[in-house]
């Protein structure tokens, strides 16, 4: 009985070992199994995040090549057609392939970025919209990103020769004083006792005067009648696309009236996009450039008292949709000092495009009165400006409006006021320190200009050959298809 008792726990025995053996098999083949699983997972998931970047780096590598290229085939063409034709067929033509050239082998496999330039929209003539788009395969996985932008193409805007005073009309002097020639290709008609030096008239033209004292001598020079062989043209440069606010980093309206506390501007980005700027009470905003070139676009700026300051180095370009409204003593981007150097200096930090109206028949009405200034230069669309008492824009002035008016103590630090379709006014003791080309010109009271066509424009920024920034309108960021 005892042995046959030893006998069946044998038996019991081994059944308990097969059973274990048997779960510890299925144990380890689901284990086996997980894991296998999980690294193939893993694996797929390495693979599919770079397929990402490789396709994200297709985009920057030929991006940066696309910039270089447009500048060089902007250089070799002339026109707006030659420009888009050479770059669509250097670039829309089949796709840039990077592979082991560019990218190192990945877990023994070559990754592989398909880069191809695609216009987006076939009705656009200039800007036109393209979109670089690049596949990035790491190992049969692939993934795509896109990134647009907004090209534009510019003439080589030229001023031509400049002296102190030109009129595409008339010339009508009172009184004042124009240190260094004046032309017209109209008449001059000169009254009172104004003082000027040489004048430049074409062969149709005339000068009439109601006395001789203007041509008595004066800075030691004796005026000398220079006769134009052929009427002078002046063109204003073409006015600049305006950023969309879809490829701007957006911030909020700015808002301040505490003159405890500035508000700070943070431009990290090329391009950004603020509603509006409104700074009362004298408080301060200060606009931080992080050593860039920022364009900002913007509706409106209103600053009943207060002052804008920008810091960093960089330079600055303001797109305003709307318009411009200082009072009292308002600054705009004031010098280190009152030094002639320093005012430059800061005046070429600065610069801003003011859009006109929709309606052809009217004009924005850009007015600066009181002790504003703003240091920077101004293009608007079609503003007619008007600078009173000690105001000023403290740059240069182009515009496409009828009508510039500098009255009172203006004095405006400029190296230019370009305003071939409008009436130039000066009265009172109005100063510009400049050339002026108007339509008409008309100068009265103790108003003063003064040019030296040796020394030149030492600083433009809006009829220099256009630079990449102004060819590109445009960027949006790199997104995945």
């Amino acid at each position: 009985m005892g042995d046959s008792f030893l006998k069946d726990n044998k038996g019991y025995a081994m059944v308990i070992t097969l059973i274990a053996l048997l779960v510890l098999g299925v144990l380890s083949t689901a284990i086996l199994s997980a894991t296998t699983s999980n690294l193939k997972s893993s694996f797929v998931e390495r693979e599919f995040q770079s397929s990402y970047y490789i396709a994200e780096t297709g985009v920057v590598y030929v991006a940066e090549e696309l910039k270089k290229d447009i500048m060089d085939i902007y250089n070799a063409t002339s026109s707006e057609t030659e420009f888009f034709t050479a770059l669509e067929i250097s670039y829309c033509y089949g796709p840039r392939i990077l592979d082991a050239s560019v990218f190192d082998a990945q877990y023994a496999s070559i990754p592989k970025a398909e880069v191809s330039l695609q216009r987006m929209n076939p009705s656009e003539t200039n800007p036109r919209t393209y979109a670089l788009v690049s596949c990035g395969t790491v190992d049969e996985i692939t993934r795509t990103v896109m990134k647009t932008f907004s090209l534009e193409w510019k003439p080589d805007a030229s001023l031509g020769d400049l002296i102190s005073v030109y009129a595409l009309g008339n010339i009508e002097i009172s009184n004042g004083e124009i240190v260094g020639p004046i032309g017209t290709n109209g008449d001059i008609n000169i009254s009172g006792w104004p003082k000027i030096e040489d004048y430049y008239l074409t062969s149709g033209g005339s000068l009439t005067s109601e006395n001789t004292e203007w041509s008595k001598p004066h800075n030691n020079r004796v005026k000398s009648k220079i006769e134009l062989p052929a009427p002078k043209s002046y063109e204003l440069p073409p006015f600049p696309s305006f950023p969309n606010e879809t490829d701007c980093d957006v911030q909020p309206a700015v808002s301040n009236s505490n003159t405890d506390n500035a508000r700070i501007i943070n431009l990290t980005n090329a391009l950004t996009y603020i509603p509006n700027i409104n700074i009362e009470s004298d408080a301060k905003v200060i606009i931080q450039l992080n050593d860039m070139n920022h364009k900002l676009l913007i509706n409106d700026i209103t600053i009943p008292q207060g002052k804008i300051e920008l810091q960093g180095n960089g330079t600055l370009k303001v797109y305003l949709r709307n318009n411009i409204s200082l009072g009292g003593g308002s600054v705009i981007n004031p010098p280190a000092s009152n030094q002639e150097e320093d005012i430059k200096e800061a005046v070429e930090r600065l610069a801003f495009y003011i859009k006109g109206t929709e309606d052809p028949s009217t004009y924005k009405s850009i007015v600066l009165s009181g002790s504003q200034k703003i240091y920077g230069s101004l293009y608007a669309e079609d503003g007619n400006i008007d600078i009173t008492a000690g105001s000023g824009f403290q740059g240069n002035i182009v515009t496409g409006g009828a009508s510039v008016k500098f009255r009172g103590g203006t004095s405006t630090i400029t190296q230019m006021v370009f305003a071939p379709d409008a009436t130039v006014e000066m009265s009172g003791s109005g100063t510009v320190y400049g050339p002026i080309v108007a339509n008409t010109f008309k100068m009265s009271g103790g108003a003063y200009v003064e040019y030296n066509p040796a020394e030149g424009i030492t600083h433009d920024p809006f009829f220099n050959e256009p630079t990449l920034d102004d060819l590109i309108q445009s960027e949006s960021t790199i997104r995945e298809k």
